[in-house]
């Protein structure tokens, strides 16, 4: 529940300061997922059956844009050092396992893994400082 409410403060803050998707932005994202079905009329059928529309499917992912042209812009990339991946992969592949995969083989994506799990941890501590200043009601 805390999870929802911080995505609309996040949502609601990144409107507030003038963040906005574009028809193209959208568009883009939702090429994406009819990409994953034969045709526009499968993609309409397995949204009715979760109780959705195509337009409820497109006002969700502009706000997934706004959201996260908002993130990006307050937060950036994080930075992660050879190091840090090194000690992640040093963690993960230990010497017991058998036949790990070589550092050089890993490096890239654990370096992507660890960008997104920052920036994670970034998005949660904004949500936290946005829940602390608004006035939440849960009705339950």
């Amino acid at each position: 529940m805390d999870n929802l409410i911080g995505q609309e403060l996040l949502l609601q803050k990144a409107k507030e300061e003038g963040f906005t998707a574009s028809d193209k932005e959208i568009e883009t994202e939702l090429e994406q997922i009819k990409a994953q079905f034969d045709g526009e009329e499968e993609l309409k059928k397995a949204l009715e059956g979760q109780g959705m529309t195509l337009e409820q499917l497109e006002s969700q992912y502009a706000d997934i844009v706004v959201v996260d042209k908002f993130v990006k812009e307050k937060i950036g990339t994080p930075d992660v050092s050879e190091k840090e991946v090194k000690a992640f992969y040093d963690e993960q592949f230990s010497k017991d396992a058998e036949n790990p995969p070589s550092f050089d083989e890993m490096k890239d994506r654990i370096k992507d893994y660890l960008v997104e799990k920052k920036t994670q941890e970034k998005v949660q501590d904004m949500k936290a400082e946005l829940m602390k200043k608004a006035e939440v009601k849960k009705n339950l």
